[in-house]
């Protein structure tokens, strides 16, 4: 298990997040491309009007979360700068964490659901330049960085083999999947089209993953935006808009999950037993009853599934918990000790930077050390096939003393508990599965199978 043999605990981070302001992409576009990066300019100017009310907190504010002037002394540029970042990391004792595409201040290369619509050949090559980039960025970070690549829009499937292949030869870690923007041209998850997608990504050892905002078309987010810069909020009026509107582009979304019983339905993971599949930063609360829910339409017949939906779960999915309500941690088990990994969602301004280990604090409190590892490190470090001495030995240079951070009962201060709940929700309830819906939809891919 990750840590034995050190009091340290080996704190890896499944979800955070990295990119780029627009000019730094400009060496990873091609020739015919380079026109391109001005129109992304502009793009970026309009999303950071559009996010500034996530940006800036009052003083009060800044004194309770940012006692060491991470924020406020530019911590978040770790989003592009590797030096910044590995400092960041170091500063909340994170021995590694998985980089994935999205900054709350900077619009990506063309091809994400935060971006206005752009045309598939935009999107395209917006996705080979992140992915460079991102090449180049986890090399400075000493391994320390796991990099998540974009495959682009698939439509041209033996251009996204290639672009899976480049991404494993050049260090990354994960691949995103197909579908990141929703496109009425490609066909559902469960299709033949994605067979040579599937085959190549288990043959290179990537890990499938699937983000917050999966599925979404271009253009959606904004609207959203649009309507807090209309109102004038605060930032902690607009965090809380974030995590509890009705309209919140955060709130639970069945096309992430929809992607679970489309690749069984598909037999993808039957033809691919090596497929490991991350759900990232979509709450981990649905599992349990959703699993349920297809285990019992699997009992009644008439599927093509060869095994539970709860046994694809369990050797072939994680979910990646960014940043973990205090209710799921209860929940652990029926979600799954070996499943559930934890993520800090650095930098965005809902994340538990740079309060990660108070927040740790609070929510593992009661926890049983050894699952508490588990979670913290040890999961993902299997998930994604990691360096365990390595990262190890990372710890015992910068990582907390689990004495330090488990084990006992921990009086964090409670403003920064209700900070917490403002800015990421922490202290909401389980949410109430709609099972109907969750049978009707795996009733609609079942009958495209």
């Amino acid at each position: 298990m990750a840590g034995e043999g050190t009091d340290h605990i080996v704190l890896v981070s499944a979800d955070g997040h990295g990119a780029a302001p627009p000019e730094h992409y400009r060496p990873y576009f091609e020739a015919r491309y380079q026109s391109l990066i001005e129109e992304l300019i502009e793009e970026n100017e309009m999303w950071q009007r559009l996010t500034g009310p996530f940006t800036g907190c009052s003083e009060e504010v800044y004194e309770l979360i940012d006692p060491d002037r991470a924020m406020r002394d530019g911590g978040w540029t770790g989003a592009w700068d590797p030096h910044v970042r590995l400092r960041e990391m170091d500063r909340e004792g994170v021995a590694a964490e998985v980089m994935l595409h999205n900054v709350n201040q900077l619009a990506l290369p063309f091809f994400g659901n935060i971006n206005r619509p752009w045309p598939a050949e935009y999107r395209l090559a917006g996705s080979r330049a992140y992915n460079r980039w991102l090449a180049d960025f986890i090399t400075e970070t000493r391994g320390r960085v796991m990099g998540t690549a974009q495959p682009g829009p698939c439509l041209d499937m033996a251009e996204a083999v290639r672009e899976i292949g480049w991404s494993a030869e050049h260090g990354l870690k994960g691949i995103g999947l197909p579908r990141i923007t929703d496109d009425p041209s490609l066909p559902p998850l469960n299709d033949p089209y994605y067979e040579p997608y599937w085959s190549e990504v288990e043959a290179t050892g990537l890990v499938l993953q699937i983000h917050a905002g999966y599925g979404k078309a271009q253009g959606e987010f904004h609207g959203f935006l649009r309507r807090l810069v209309a109102e004038n909020l605060s930032k902690e009026e607009a965090l809380h808009e974030l995590t509890f509107a009705a309209d919140s582009p955060l709130l639970p979304d069945m096309r992430p999950r929809r992607a679970l019983w489309q690749l069984m339905l598909g037999g993808v993971f039957d033809r691919h037993p090596g497929l490991k599949l991350v759900f990232t930063e979509v709450r981990a609360d649905w599992i349990p009853a959703t699993l349920e829910q297809l285990d019992r339409r699997f009992e009644e017949g008439g599927t093509n599934l060869a095994k539970r939906p709860s046994e694809y779960w369990q050797e072939n999915c994680y979910v990646a918990v960014s940043f973990p309500h205090k209710c799921e941690i209860p929940m652990r088990h029926e979600i799954g000790i070996r499943q559930f990994m934890f993520g800090r969602d650095y930098p965005h301004s809902e994340s538990t930077w740079p309060n990660t280990l108070d927040w740790i604090r609070d929510s593992m409190q009661g926890v049983p050390e050894s699952e508490a590892r588990l979670i913290l490190g040890g999961n993902a470090i299997e998930c994604f096939g990691l360096d365990r001495a390595k990262l190890e030995a990372v710890a015992r240079e910068v990582g907390p003393l689990s004495a330090d951070l488990l084990g006992r009962d921990f009086s964090v201060d409670p403003r920064l508990i209700d900070h917490f709940q403002e800015r990421g929700g922490y202290l909401k309830e389980p949410e109430d599965v709609d099972v109907d819906v969750v049978a009707r939809l795996f009733d609609e891919d079942l009958a495209y199978s």
